[in-house]
């Protein structure tokens, strides 16, 4: 179904002219007519292909109602109007599904949004509509925009309405409520009357019989419906999404889902050409592909719901699928699945996407619950002077939202990589043996001094982290002076420089044997932090003279001048 070839026939199409175009599209049969146009990312080159093709309608008409709308809110609702004019009942029940609700209320300003654009397609569109809408919501649009008057009462009518009436037969008044475009229901109304007259006399019937609230929540229920059979979870079996399990919980020849009738193609354009993930679908057969599909449909749609994410919007999606992938990256990795097309293509015939997702999950929640731990253990305050990265991934590790902060871009984003994942093992581990010799040092963050005594650097607390701190300890040990919380004078850099063994190694393994020393019970990662606490002296270990090494350009240590501490 899907491959880099079609994308290359595609971009040869494209080039050729309009007529020539038209003809090569139609010589494909409609299967590949569809694969080739959904095989473009861009939309408005999407709509100029269909346009092309003889048979546009039937050719658009057969798109899921998933690429549909992916295609006109990529090219934008008021530039899509000939897609929409071509669009089946099917495919503008579903747009107008996502569209035009706001969690459990239909949005009067949307729906109008919409008819407006209706009517630019021709009335016939509209008639159409009129004749696929759900009769509840067609009386509840009519509940909530008109009053019905009498004949006798139209002279009494306030002024600020009486030139909002209006009647298709001058037996039925009917005065258009403020906050609606008078036009648009004028034209609604004459067209009902005039080509669904049997509706429009249910419709009068029905008007006041109903409290609203009764018929809104009755065209809900139809609406989550066919969401549903659409792939579409309510929010409580969207949150199932991240109930994280082991991959020792994913049976080797796990249960797939069934997939969707005509399932959405748009997918696939989450990954880009050559990746591994599109190389293993191109390898699947045509079944197999519709059924991937579908999974990564609903994994989207339950991302979305679960994240409160706007239905609406293309970037949305997006997002969505972003995350996606990186967590199928993630879980396929921890299922020891080889990053290759033809190893991966096999799992994917196995392992359902929503156990590859959940077991990368369950990685995060892991590291998270780490987190929450060492936050609650003793000497916690002190991890308020991580210092960055390191503070900003614990904060991160917290958040019900977990997200990995990188520090080469300053960004908070969704885990996509085993690299991130040992990134915050490394980091959770080094953390945690911070902690062990704070507290082995019998240092307390309540302890330091404010403000800080003056000449220190940094001048306040704010400037200060954890291994500064450990290092500027080991220091003071090295200069035989009380292993206190206190700054180390300046006037001790140059002893400090002769002292210090210069190969970096052979000075991260004294530190390492210090830091043994200290604890009882030696947490891991005491090579991790004396490789760091080493990087503290880097500056020290490489100048010809510590004389003129200035303490306000010494991030590694904390610093006092003028001092006789």
């Amino acid at each position: 179904m899907y491959n880099d070839q079609s994308i290359q026939r595609i971009r040869e199409i494209l080039t050729l002219p309009s007529q020539q175009a038209a003809l090569r599209l139609d010589a494909m049969s409609r299967e590949e007519q569809l694969d080739l146009i959904l095989s473009v990312s861009e939309g408005r080159k999407r709509m100029d292909l269909i346009l092309l093709a003889k048979h546009s309608r039937e050719l658009m008409q057969a798109m899921s109602p998933e690429d549909m709308v992916m295609t006109i809110k990529d090219i934008g609702d008021e530039d899509a109007i000939a897609l929409l004019e071509l669009s089946s009942d099917e495919q503008l029940t579903y747009l107008l599904d996502l569209e035009t609700w706001i969690q459990h209320g239909l949005d009067l300003q949307r729906l109008a949004h919409w008819l407006e654009l209706l009517f630019e397609c021709g009335p016939q569109r509209v008639n159409s509509w009129l004749v696929s809408v759900d009769f509840e919501q067609l009386v509840l649009l009519f509940e909530r925009t008109l009053l019905w008057v009498q004949k006798d009462d139209i002279d009494t009518l306030p002024d600020m309405v009486s030139n909002r009436l209006i009647t298709p037969d001058d037996s039925h008044f009917f005065v258009v409520k403020l906050g609606i475009e008078y036009s648009l229901i004028k034209r609604l109304i004459e067209l009902m009357y005039a080509e669904q007259r049997e509706l429009f006399y249910a419709m009068i019937a029905n008007l006041g019989s109903t409290p609203p609230a009764e018929i809104e929540e009755q065209a809900y229920h139809w609406r989550l419906g066919r969401l549903a059979d659409r792939g579409w979870p309510d929010f409580e079996e969207s949150k199932t999404i991240y109930r994280g399990i082991d991959p020792g919980q994913v049976p080797s020849r796990s249960h797939q889902p069934l997939g969707l009738d005509n399932p959405p193609r748009y997918p696939i354009q989450a990954f880009g050409e050559g990746d591994v993930f599109r190389q293993a679908v191109s390898l699947l057969p045509a079944g197999q592909q519709q059924l991937l599909m579908s999974q990564f449909a609903n994994l989207t749609n339950r991302v979305m719901i679960a994240d409160k994410l706007v239905l609406t919007e293309k970037s949305s999606y997006t997002k969505a699928a972003k995350k996606i992938m990186g967590y199928l990256t993630i879980g396929h990795a921890l299922l020891g699945i080889i990053n290759h097309p033809e190893i991966l293509a096999a799992a994917l015939q196995q392992i359902p996407l929503l156990s590859v997702f959940q077991v990368a999950f369950g990685a995060v929640q892991k590291r998270s619950q780490q987190a929450k731990n060492l936050m609650a253990s003793p000497g916690a305050d002190w991890l308020a002077l991580l210092g960055t990265p390191l503070g900003e991934r614990v904060e991160a590790l917290e958040n019900p939202m977990t997200s990995f902060f990188s520090h080469t871009t300053g960004m908070y984003e969704d885990f996509s990589s085993m690299q991130q994942i040992e990134t915050i093992d490394r980091d959770l581990t080094l953390i945690s043996a911070s902690l062990a010799c704070l507290n082995a040092l019998g240092l307390k963050k309540s302890n330091l001094l404010h403000p800080f005594p003056a000449g220190c650097h940094p001048e306040s607390i704010e400037g200060l982290n954890v291994f500064m701190i450990l290092a500027t300890v080991f220091a003071r040990g090295i200069l035989d002076l009380d292993p206190i919380l206190h700054a180390l004078p300046i006037k001790y850099l140059p002893k400090l420089a002769s002292d210090l063994p210069k190969d970096r190694n052979f000075l991260s393994g004294r530190i390492n044997t210090w830091l043994a020393n200290l604890t009882e019970h030696q947490p891991d990662g005491l090579n991790l932090l004396a490789d760091k606490l080493s990087e503290s002296f880097q500056e020290i270990l490489h100048t010809t003279n510590p004389d003129r090494l200035d303490p306000r350009f010494m991030e590694g240590l904390w610093l006092q001048e003028h001092s006789n501490g």
